[in-house]
């Protein structure tokens, strides 16, 4: 049995097709979840978001589409298509997307 949920087995795909935006929504997908690792996509509306919060594991937060506004430890930038970041424990985020977003999220 697959670790991976939800995405197709022995062929190609574009991650970013996985999921939809859907209109003042934000939409996630958990993709992968064995022990301690967790893995989901995730699509914001633009203005939607993650609020503040605190991470608990290592988290690697990656853009697969969109332009969003990222927070951590108070220190805002921003990320966009093809960019990424990694959150360590104990750091607090919040990711609000400057027009809609699709990013995808592993924790372990």
């Amino acid at each position: 049995m697959s670790i991976f949920k939800s995405l197709p087995l022995n062929q190609k795909f574009i991650l970013k097709k996985q999921i939809d935006y859907r209109p003042g929504q934000v939409l996630s997908q958990c993709f992968l979840k064995r022990d301690m690792i967790e893995g989901g996509l995730y699509a914001f509306d633009q203005g939607e978001g993650i609020s503040e919060q605190i991470a608990m594991d290592e988290t690697l937060l990656v853009v697969l589409e969109g332009v969003m506004k990222v927070c951590l430890d108070k220190k805002e930038s921003e990320l966009k298509e093809g960019e990424a970041t990694l959150i360590t424990p104990g750091c607090y985020y919040e990711i609000i997307g400057k027009t809609p977003i699709k990013l995808v999220l592993v924790s372990s």
